[in-house]
């Protein structure tokens, strides 16, 4: 058996000594537990803590046993995605990757990442190679440009934590969420094992509608922007 094998069995093992200990609370007396409520409201509090009965359920969403749990969730439920979240008993983790919001182009084109802010500062020094004083002044230029990518990026998480907090406690009944941030600006965010934004294909709802609010809320961090060349502003030439 392998240790993941191991980790399994112990949770089924754990799992059955709870559900055990309710049934025995069930039986034991004319007022005692109502063993399918207590089923039904731990089994929704399970799937809200996860996102919602399709992801608790994902791994086999055809098996006769996910047809039969997803009725008994959604008719404690409810079929709204916006119920779920009031039977969480977990805080709810909002992933944020700064580096990754400024580098992809697709919420903010023309946002210059800490790789390209310093190649575009090498463009005005390539003339530089035999003057040292122009080279001393580049180095000087990055470490500035990388200090303020630094303090730029741990501000801006440190805004979307407070706001996301906030966001949280504003619903009815508050939830406590926690943003887990990746605030440098070096981060590999498209490493699998790297702290990513989270979307909408394969996050929890609420997580992405908070994440949203919270991006909407706040100013995005004071970065570099793409220079447009002379080429660029130059009138396109008449024709006849």
């Amino acid at each position: 058996m392998t240790a993941l094998d191991q980790d399994r069995d112990g949770l089924q093992q754990e799992a059955i000594r709870v559900l055990t200990r309710a049934a025995h609370e069930s039986t034991s007396s004319v007022d005692g537990l109502d063993f399918a409520d207590f089923l039904a409201h731990a089994l929704a509090s399970a799937a809200a803590n996860v996102g919602g009965a399709d992801r608790l359920l994902a791994r086999r969403p055809g098996s006769w046993e996910a047809s039969h749990l997803d009725a008994l969730l959604r008719g404690t439920v409810g079929d709204e995605p916006d119920s779920w979240w009031t039977y969480r008993t977990e805080p709810l983790i909002v992933p944020l990757n700064v580096a990754e919001l400024i580098e992809i182009s697709d919420l903010h084109p023309g946002l210059l990442g800490l790789d390209d802010a310093i190649d575009a500062i090498g463009q005005h020094y390539e003339s530089a190679t035999c003057d040292d004083a122009a080279l001393d002044a580049w180095d000087a230029e990055i470490d500035t440009l990388i200090t303020r990518y630094k303090a730029e990026y741990q501000a801006y998480a440190e805004r979307f934590t407070r706001v996301a907090a906030a966001s949280g406690q504003a619903m009815c009944p508050p939830i406590d969420v926690r943003v887990t941030a990746d605030a440098s600006p070096t981060s590999r965010w498209w490493d699998p094992t790297t702290i990513t934004n989270p979307n909408e294909y394969e996050s929890d709802d609420l997580a992405v509608a908070i994440w949203d609010e919270a991006h909407d809320a706040i100013a995005l961090p004071n970065v570099e922007i793409v220079r447009a060349r002379v080429v660029d502003r130059l009138p396109a030439p008449e024709t006849r």
